[in-house]
């Protein structure tokens, strides 16, 4: 989990330095947002709609995953 939280933190700081930005960020802060939105997110998963909650996503993630195995195989022709 520390390490999603580190990797997006670094994401964020890399982009802001990228665009000139990392005056405005403040470490500290970018982790405590990101620590809160990973909880937020997490939340659904611990009600009893999770199985459900869990097949969508499983659902979702192997369509688009088809899709884009499909969009290679077409680009590569």
């Amino acid at each position: 989990m520390f390490a999603f939280v580190e990797a997006i933190t670094c994401f964020i700081d890399g982009v802001a330095h990228i665009y000139g930005k990392e005056q405005y960020l403040n470490r500290k802060m970018t982790t405590f947002v990101t620590c809160v939105s990973l909880f937020l997110t997490s939340l659904p998963y611990s009600t009893r709609l999770a199985p459900y909650i869990m097949d969508v996503v499983d659902f979702l993630t192997q369509t688009l995953g088809k899709m884009n195995d499909l969009y290679e195989r077409i680009s590569y022709c």
